[in-house]
């Protein structure tokens, strides 16, 4: 086929397309040892880590190295939530933190369409350590143009299975960590539209519970 041929075969707007930082899902890992934790299976230098580790009665909520915080809890547990862009030393890296008696992690991983050079946090929520079930959250997506990647988690003390409710999550991921402490994290991709969400709690799970949530954006 002669070059004029397969040049009329694109599209006007296939050539010099620009790349698009359209996410999409990686995959999850969960805590090894403790809070030890490594990035998942297929994971590469420049995807975006979210993680969130959980103790109880420990020493403050510390960052893994080279994260940044999003949100934290400081109280009976001490939880953090965390993102970073990885580098190709971060794939074979154990993530570690200062444990104690109620240990779980879990770290989630998107890849955009662009290298990462910015990362933008925004809607930044978080309830706290309550006893009771977490007020509604809302996630406000116009401070950024889409795409959007909107984050939410459940992290309590419990035999059941904390939730979020909603139909709107791509997916979920569940740590079940030691003593039943256990984090879900939600994950929705709006690589096309913004549009705003809330985040609603599905029980009261006991005395310790707490629910984050965030909208990130990256250029």
């Amino acid at each position: 086929m002669s070059n004029i041929a397969m040049t009329m075969g694109l599209g006007s707007n296939d050539l010099n397309r620009p790349a698009v930082p359209e996410f999409t899902y990686v995959g999850a890992s969960f805590a090894s040892v403790n809070m030890n934790i490594q990035v998942p299976s297929g994971a590469q230098a420049g995807d975006l880590a979210i993680a969130h580790s959980s103790t109880a009665t420990g020493p403050p909520p510390a960052v893994y190295s080279g994260f940044t915080q999003i949100a934290s809890v400081n109280s009976t547990f001490e939880d953090m939530f965390q993102y970073k862009v990885l580098t190709e030393a971060d794939l074979t890296t154990t993530f570690t933190r200062t444990p104690d008696s109620y240990d779980a992690a879990i770290m989630l991983v998107f890849r955009s369409g662009i290298p990462i050079t910015t990362v933008n946090v925004s809607s930044v929520n978080n309830s706290g350590q309550t006893s009771g079930t977490p007020s509604e959250q809302t996630l406000t997506t116009s401070s950024y143009d889409a795409p959007n990647l909107l984050l939410a988690l459940y992290s309590a003390y419990t035999s059941g299975t904390p939730s979020i409710g909603g139909f709107n999550w791509d997916g979920a991921e569940l740590e079940s960590g030691e003593n039943v402490n256990k984090i879900r994290m939600y994950y929705e991709i709006q690589n096309d539209a913004n549009t705003n969400r809330s985040v609603l709690a599905s029980g009261d799970y006991g005395s310790y519970n707490i629910m984050m949530s965030c909208v990130i954006n990256v250029s």
